[in-house]
């Protein structure tokens, strides 16, 4: 009885052996094949993107050797002036704040 025990055991244990290296390969293989997919497509959408970026990026280069229309100048300088006008309304904001808040005790801290 033991040695039909000890036999079956082993002829269990040889299976199971055979059996976890065939699902180890195949998931192996599997993980394998889906990462070099993965790898493909992060490659190949990267390629594209930058293909794009490079492209625009060509654009405005050559935009660079076009000089700015009359039109184009002035609507540059008038925007700079409206972000200027913006940021001296709110440096005298702050400073309308801060004399309101100067005899506050909270705000001293």
């Amino acid at each position: 009885d033991q040695k039909i025990l000890q036999r079956d055991l082993t002829k269990i244990i040889k299976n199971s052996r055979a059996s976890y290296n065939l699902i180890q390969t195949q998931l192996l293989q599997n993980v394998s094949d889906y990462l070099n997919k993965l790898c493909v497509n992060v490659y190949e959408k990267t390629r594209d993107r930058t293909k794009v970026y490079l492209g625009e990026l060509n654009n405005e280069a050559r935009k660079l050797d076009t000089p700015l229309s009359s039109f184009e100048r002035e609507s540059h300088i008038q925007f700079i002036q409206e972000i200027e006008d913006v940021e001296a309304e709110i440096k005298s904001q702050i400073n309308h704040l801060n004399s309101h808040i100067e005899g506050i005790d909270f705000f001293k801290h």
